[in-house]
């Protein structure tokens, strides 16, 4: 999975959604990791 596929799937699955009204920032984050390297390769975060 990409790592816009990441954010994409938690938006479409409103998984937060019920955080919405708790007056937090609320921050989505994605991230890839590589198998070879054992480590995280991407990550991508948005603010809403």
């Amino acid at each position: 999975m990409g790592i816009q596929n990441a954010l994409a799937q938690i938006k479409s699955k409103n998984y937060h959604q019920k955080y919405l009204n708790e007056n937090k920032n609320i921050y989505l984050l994605g991230i890839n990791f590589d198998e070879n390297e054992r480590n995280i390769s991407k990550f991508e975060w948005e603010k809403i």
